[in-house]
């Protein structure tokens, strides 16, 4: 088990890292509305936003000369 979590430890943090911004920076932790409708819609905005967020910081990445 442990060399099993060992093999797919990266890939699990690559894909829990989303969930974890999700809950701790935008509040998402439980969604607000018994709408169907309006809960995709909030998740697919807090998606964006993320992915906008992620890109800025590849995009715009202060690099430390070698």
């Amino acid at each position: 088990q442990k060399q099993r979590n060992r093999l797919i430890s990266k890939v699990r943090a690559a894909v829990e890292r989303p969930f974890a911004v999700f809950k701790q920076h935008y509040g998402m932790r439980r969604l607000r509305f018994f709408n169907l409708a309006t809960n995709r819609t909030q998740c697919v905005l807090a998606g964006c936003g993320y992915n906008l967020q992620r890109a800025a910081a590849v995009l715009f990445a202060v690099r430390k000369p070698a």
